[in-house]
């Protein structure tokens, strides 16, 4: 057993809606959740994925072919002066922490 798989096997995974997943992403920076897609409609949401993806990319972003990545849309990126999420602060908890 190599490290990383070592380091998964510790991981604590939650429920969808245990509130115990907010706590230690507030403790930790992370949560990670029990599958909650199953596999066939991750395959097709995925599909839809590469689908859009090739469309906009004038088929120049190809799944599976990193070497395509630097093909992706400049339309399609976050960009500041365009998207009003992209520079939202983060919000303060009760308890003072970031979110």
């Amino acid at each position: 057993m190599n490290s990383e798989t070592a380091a998964s096997e510790q991981t604590q995974r939650f429920s969808p809606g245990d509130p115990a997943a907010r706590e230690h992403l507030l403790d930790q920076g992370y949560a990670v959740f029990k599958p909650v897609v199953a596999p066939k409609q991750c395959s097709i949401g995925l599909g839809h994925f590469w689908d859009w993806i090739r469309v906009v990319s004038d088929q120049k972003v190809m799944p599976g072919d990193v070497d395509t990545y630097h093909h992706w849309p400049l339309s399609h990126r976050p960009q500041p002066h365009i998207d009003p999420t992209y520079s939202l602060p983060p919000i303060r908890t009760r308890t003072g922490r970031l979110e």
